[in-house]
């Protein structure tokens, strides 16, 4: 994920990595911060749904309905 993270930087895509994070609330922080337009999730793991929901629900709450969200699972 890095490695993609650098070639996105490199093509002029601002990129954030935040590795594993397990928290929807951590995350959604990040989203208000950088003011960020999308999020990938992988979803890794029993836990991944819940973390999911629980960020579209984070997201909700803030009032960034708007931010895209891409899943994939490993």
């Amino acid at each position: 994920m890095r490695a993609l993270a650098a070639s996105l930087n490199e093509l002029g895509v601002e990129t954030i990595y935040l590795g594993r994070e397990q928290r929807a609330d951590r995350i959604a922080t990040v989203v208000v911060e950088e003011r960020a337009d999308a999020v990938e999730l992988c979803l890794a793991g029993c836990g991944g749904v819940s973390l999911l929901r629980d960020l579209l629900r984070e997201l909700i709450n803030i009032g960034r309905r708007d931010v895209s969200i891409v899943v994939h699972k490993t």
